[in-house]
């Protein structure tokens, strides 16, 4: 499947929503979770868009795996394979929008294995789109274990460095989402849930995701 946006997209107040065991492959803009920056869609999405990914195997995915506005995403447990080359070229999985919380736990990242590195490779986990909260526990990235919340800090505090500066060349005040400091200070997970180690998530997926692994009741 390839379309320009979204395979699997949760917008317009959508709220406590699993998605699970998905193999998602050779796609774009993948999951989009919220609207717009102006969240004038809809109900509305603060105080909703709270949506677990657990599971899931994403194969040359371009981006949005998934990208968040205003919710609280918690995504553990999934394999993400990519590349840097054409046509399916990786320019993040994880986008943090404005007013989003990113929980990342224990996934595991292969992109070009051959050869990137775990600390070059890790910068193309996290997309700064004007979100300041991201945590990430002891997740795989091509077989190191990076800072992840390192990168997010660093890609928030350029983007907001971009717009403070921008903001006092035009004269006007700087936008709010550039108001904020970084933080990894995440609520906690409401639900009970077990977490495999991130080195065990690539066996796992592959054997549990997709149509072709689902067992059918009879």
């Amino acid at each position: 499947l390839q379309r320009h946006d979204g395979a699997i997209d949760i917008t317009e107040g959508s709220d406590l929503i699993t998605v699970s065991f998905n193999h998602v492959y050779n796609h774009d803009k993948t999951h989009l979770v919220g609207n717009n920056d102006l969240n004038n869609l809809g109900p509305g999405d603060i105080g909703k868009l709270r949506v677990t990914f657990y599971g899931n195997h994403w194969v040359n995915t371009k981006e949005r795996s998934p990208r968040l506005r205003f919710g609280i995403n918690h995504v553990y447990n999934n394999y993400y394979e990519g590349t840097l080359a054409a046509p399916n070229t990786l320019v993040y999985y994880f986008g943090m929008g404005i007013n989003s919380t990113i929980i990342s736990e224990a996934n595991a990242f292969e992109i070009d294995v051959k050869t990137l590195n775990s600390t070059a490779a890790a910068n193309y986990v996290v997309g700064q789109y004007k979100g300041h909260v991201f945590s990430d526990r002891k997740s795989v990235v091509n077989g190191g274990y990076p800072d992840l919340e390192a990168v997010a800090k660093a890609k928030y505090d350029t983007a907001k460095a971009a717009e403070v500066k921008a903001a006092a060349a035009a004269g006007r005040p700087v936008a709010e989402w550039a108001t904020y400091e970084f933080s990894d200070k995440v609520p906690k997970i409401p639900y009970e849930y077990d977490v495999k180690k991130a080195e065990d998530v690539k066996k796992y997926v592959k054997k549990n995701a997709g149509h072709k692994n689902y067992k059918w009741s009879k």
